[in-house]
């Protein structure tokens, strides 16, 4: 399965903090997840790094920007999903990621549908 993927693949994002960018909330729970669940590290807390960089070709290279097409940043599995938005005082910007990098073919499936009257 993860050859046939991998040439489906075009961006990935993956985190190797448990604490990730700081919030009340999730850098504390996170991290305790994390212990519980035994998970390798480094990880985002839920997904280890290898598992999270297997995803991508391995021709490809990874960077610490928004900007890299396969980004690896100091971020934990919530900051991944874009919950909280970026950091205004670091490097960490998963939803400037997503911006950089969506497909506007596969996000108009997405939208919602308004019905006629």
């Amino acid at each position: 399965l993860l050859p046939y993927a991998k040439k489906l693949i075009t961006a990935v994002m993956c985190g190797y903090s448990a604490a990730g960018i700081p919030h009340w909330l999730y850098t504390p729970a996170i991290p305790a997840i994390s212990l519980l669940l035994q998970v390798e590290n480094p990880s985002d807390g839920l997904v280890s790094l290898e598992s999270c960089s297997r995803a991508a070709p391995f021709n490809e290279t990874w960077g610490g920007s928004p900007k890299y097409q396969f980004y690896i940043g100091h971020m934990n599995h919530v900051d991944l999903s874009c919950r909280h938005g970026d950091t205004k005082w670091a490097t960490e910007s998963p939803t400037a990621w997503v911006r950089e990098h969506y497909r506007p073919d596969y996000l108009r499936r997405l939208e919602p549908r308004t019905l006629s009257p």
